[in-house]
């Protein structure tokens, strides 16, 4: 069955789908528009899920009841889920668990440029990242592959320019059947297993290696003594700059399956050539070890990269640099089109400022109207979530200070309250960012009595997000997610919940919290225009 103009995104659902993944969690609206189809296989359960350490927790459990999963987690919600995740491969799981990480090279959407590899790597944990969505779909069962033979679970590592890439693709209908040899039922964490089992995921990566040496997504095109290696979906950026004669001009290792490393691959592409050029973004992942085979085997030849200044440090790698990279590394290239900054850069979007016509712009006016009524010294200190909180920080309010990772505000809110004593300190949330670590922090901050004022933004997300999957794929009504009740559990000194149809109480009720001591909540609901 052939699909035409699907995403990277979409593709790697596909993949899902025909592969009989029965729990997907994480950020899930992708399958909305795929409903009917995900339907015919069976009703997957679809879980909208923020919180990277509860989706990693959830899949380790469906892994023991013989059922397969995958979660979609950007960089940062991933970064919670690292322990757990070293302790699965550790201790080995049973059906196959997928990670599909999305880093953001450039921070178009992020507050970081993170690299999810380094992380992965360092748990012992397998790393594959496809370069085109036809790859990304035949990717997901090669993953799965791996995941039962060994027990492990896999990383799926894309970026940004994956996830927006559109092309047709292939619907192959077979699937990867789950195996019978389920391992020890007994899953304990305790240090009397801990040096055994470490030397057993030391001895499977051992065995993985050698297979992914061989594997079809790693392959050598082209020949010559000038070699590019190269991973992930800047293969497909790489092909386009260099032409449909690709195997005249230069030779190329490409690398879809990362790790553990394909060094036999790498030593024979090192062994034919006069200089390499590793291509890539992020942290110099794949220079490091193509050094180290270089180093190991004592292989001298120079090896261009981010190290040496001839690929750019940070940011997206786009065709237009790639162009001027090739123009150096081989002599007399030419590309085969015209790349430009501005054509390439157009079609990413940063999310700086709220959508037209969000009320926040006239709440957002009235909190500022309030905290410049103070003397400059008295002024409130603002702390915000990533997302619409850090907005504030925007020109004309220019009140947010700080922004740090995702549910991060309350905490710091509290951290500086306890030894900012002359002025009010204020964390601005969300409904997503309160739910990842939010609600945790609050509980806390009550505990210590937190002289702070934390403002939820409830845009009514994570309860429309919940409903709409829940509707699309079968599960029935869901009840309402309260964020005024959970508020209720902590030891608060004032609260006030302002519904749509009171936004003219906003200046008073903000002015209140301020001037109170002790811990104060205000919630503005308000459903985003984005998802009503």
């Amino acid at each position: 069955m052939k699909k035409e103009n699907i995403t990277g995104e979409e593709a790697l659902v596909w993949g899902a789908l025909k592969n009989k993944t029965g729990y997907i969690a994480g950020h899930t609206g992708i399958f909305t528009h795929l409903s009917q189809e995900a339907s015919e296989s069976g009703y997957p359960h679809i879980h909208p899920c923020y919180d990277g350490k509860m989706c990693i927790d959830q899949a380790i459990g469906a892994s023991y009841a013989n059922t397969r999963s995958l979660l979609y987690l950007k960089n940062a919600e991933f970064s919670q889920c690292i322990y757990p995740l070293h302790l699965a491969a550790l201790h080995e799981i049973y059906a196959g668990i997928i990670i599909i990480v999305r880093d953001d090279p450039g921070a178009w959407n992020s507050p970081t440029e993170q690299d999810s590899r380094s992380m992965t790597a360092a748990q012992h944990i397998p790393i594959l990242e496809p370069s085109s969505p036809q790859e990304g779909f035949d990717i997901i069962a090669e993953a799965y592959r791996i995941s039962e033979t060994y027990h492990l679970p896999v990383v799926i590592r894309i970026t940004t320019s994956y996830v927006v890439m559109k092309t047709n693709i292939e619907i192959r209908d077979k699937v990867l059947e789950i195996g019978n040899d389920k391992p020890n039922e007994r899953w304990i964490t305790k240090p009397a297993v801990a040096v055994e089992h470490r030397d057993k995921l030391m001895e499977k990566l051992t065995r993985i290696e050698s297979v992914i040496d061989k594997t079809q997504f790693n392959t050598i095109i082209g020949t010559g003594a000038n070699r590019i290696i190269v991973s992930g979906q800047i293969f497909s950026k790489l092909v386009e700059v260099i032409g449909s004669d690709v195997e005249k001009k230069c030779a190329i290792l490409k690398i879809s399956a990362l790790f553990p490393p394909p060094v036999h691959k790498i030593k024979q592409s090192l062994e034919k050539a006069s200089k390499v050029l590793v291509l890539e973004e992020n942290d110099s992942f794949i220079e490091n070890i193509v050094k180290e085979v270089a180093q190991s085997n004592n292989i001298s030849i120079p090896v261009w990269g981010r190290h040496t200044g001839h690929v750019p440090k940070s940011g997206e790698l786009f065709k237009w640099q790639i162009e001027d990279i090739l123009s150096k590394f081989i002599p007399g290239f030419q590309s085969a089109g015209f790349f430009f900054p501005y054509q390439e850069k157009k079609v990413r979007t940063n999310e700086e400022k709220l959508c037209f016509g969000c009320p926040y712009y006239s709440i957002f006016n009235e909190i500022k109207e309030i905290c410049d009524s103070f003397p400059v010294d008295a002024q409130p200190i603002f702390i915000g979530d990533p997302g619409c909180p850090s907005r504030l920080g925007d020109q004309p309010y220019d009140m947010v200070k700080i922004v740090s990772s995702t549910g991060s505000a309350i905490g710091i809110a509290s951290g500086i309250g306890r030894f900012e004593k002359d002025r009010r300190v204020i964390a601005v949330t969300d409904d997503v960012s309160f739910f990842q670590g939010g609600f945790s922090s609050l509980i806390e901050a009550g505990y210590q009595h937190a002289n702070i004022v934390v403002l939820i933004l409830d845009t009514s997300y994570v309860q429309k997000e919940k409903e709409r999957m829940n509707n699309n794929f079968g599960h029935g009504p869901i009840p309402l997610i309260s964020i005024e009740e959970l508020i209720l559990s902590a030891q608060i000194n004032y609260h006030r919940v302002i519904e749509q149809t009171q936004f003219s109480k906003v200046k008073t009720v903000f002015k209140r919290a301020v001037e109170n001591s002790g811990l104060s909540v205000v919630v503005i609901k308000n459903v985003c225009s984005l998802i009503s």
